[in-house]
């Protein structure tokens, strides 16, 4: 990017450079300096961002202690556990609070998601507190990918977090998109109280899924009728198969990405999940 130059200067500096051409050139080898120095540095400093998987723009210095006008806070914050995770915590009320998981972190996924977005935007509008945070090796998050059980090692710890952050009778649930929604129901099975799953397209088609099939708690899933990723009569088969009493499955029109779609994941949100 150049310093942008005003026409009716430069005519001005080339008729002035023509009376004193000796001082021409050193005016424009400041010119030329200024120019390649902007561009060294703007150089180093994306080559930094690349390598500490920070992000061009500093998103986190505006989420921190950002408060609106509902009385909602949102902040940056980490989890320790087996390796130290980033995340964002949205407090609302401390009747209720979700943890949200992204989807696989070898294929791009984090945090800054927009089925992620929508899932927070659905459980906020309930009150819930809401988490969501980078899996180990994403982002700011420590570690290295951890074939799924080190994934989920990284839930148990973030949602000892969340219940340090609401009440200690509050409802607890669990959300996951795709690689996601998996670790969520491998997590289930080892919560000793957990009030509900939210799952956005299981990746049937790489992961068995035997824990879902058996949970017998309140559930909630969404898929996507064209998604090649989480076949949708692979989703209707384990539905009807499951001994939840509770449980409520929505059918979206989309493939597994959800774009243009996501408000009626979080729409869908608001109609079936209890307010804490």
């Amino acid at each position: 990017m150049l310093v942008p130059l005003n026409l009716s200067l430069v005519e001005k500096f080339l008729a002035r450079a023509a009376l004193n051409p000796e001082g021409f050139i050193p005016l424009c080898v400041l010119y030329l300096f200024l120019n390649v120095y902007f561009l060294v540095w703007i150089s180093f400093f994306i080559l930094f961002c690349k390598k500490t998987h920070e992000p061009f723009f500093p998103i986190e210095f505006l989420l921190e202690n950002y408060q609106n006008k509902g009385g909602m806070s949102t902040k940056r914050v980490f989890i320790e556990g087996g390796c130290r995770l980033e995340g964002i915590l949205n407090e609302n009320s401390k009747r209720g609070g979700v943890v949200i998981c992204h989807p696989h972190p070898l294929y791009g996924g984090e945090m800054h998601n927009n089925v992620v977005n929508a899932i927070e935007e659905g459980f906020a509008s309930k009150d819930f507190t809401t988490l969501r945070f980078n899996f180990r090796g994403v982002g700011g998050s420590q570690g290295a990918y951890g074939e799924g059980k080190g994934e989920v090692e990284d839930l148990i710890s973030a949602v000892d977090f969340l219940k340090v952050q609401v009440d200690s009778d509050a409802m607890i649930m669990l959300a996951g998109y795709s690689f996601g929604a998996w670790i969520c129901t491998m997590a289930a099975s080892r919560m000793e109280r957990l009030d509900g799953l939210f799952l956005v397209s299981y990746p049937f088609a790489f992961y068995e899924s035997s824990s879902l099939r058996n949970y017998d708690g309140k559930i909630f899933l969404v898929g996507g009728k064209l998604d090649d990723i989480g076949p949708v009569a692979q989703l209707m088969d384990v539905y009807k198969a499951m001994p939840a009493i509770q449980k409520s499955l929505k059918i979206i029109p989309t493939d597994h990405f959800y774009w243009g779609k996501e408000e009626e994941i979080s729409e869908f949100i608001k109609e079936v999940v209890p307010s804490p």
